[in-house]
């Protein structure tokens, strides 16, 4: 039996973020979903998911970051009205979240991230 579990990550101010896990894969998985489309957005959050998507493709070809992989995007809007993409997800404590790093560890991870770009 596949059981699944579903986790909502965040609600961001432009799109809604769902992480899903099913129990016989060790992989769990991230769905991205942009607002529909007669929602206003700020110049800027236009189009943002197309913007992700083509820098993911960037980093993924130019540098060594860990990016997660991308298993299907769809931003035609023809299967469901949003834009999506699915991904892995990636483990860890994104940086924003840890209280108690110092100014000079986080200058470290800095650095490494602009030598790995």
């Amino acid at each position: 039996m596949i059981r699944k579990t579903k986790t909502v990550l965040t609600t961001a101010d432009i799109h809604n973020i769902f992480s899903r896990h099913f129990s016989n894969n060790e992989v769990e998985y991230v769905l991205k979903v942009s607002p529909p489309s007669d929602v206003q957005l700020l110049s800027y959050e236009e189009n943002m998911m197309h913007t992700e998507l083509f820098f993911h493709s960037l980093c993924e070809q130019e540098t060594t970051i860990a990016i997660p992989k991308i298993i299907n995007t769809d931003i035609s809007r023809k299967l469901i009205p949003f834009d999506y993409f699915i991904m892995e997800k990636l483990h860890g404590t994104p940086l924003d979240k840890i209280a108690d790093i110092s100014f000079e560890q986080r200058k470290i991870i800095f650095i490494q991230l602009a030598d790995s770009l």
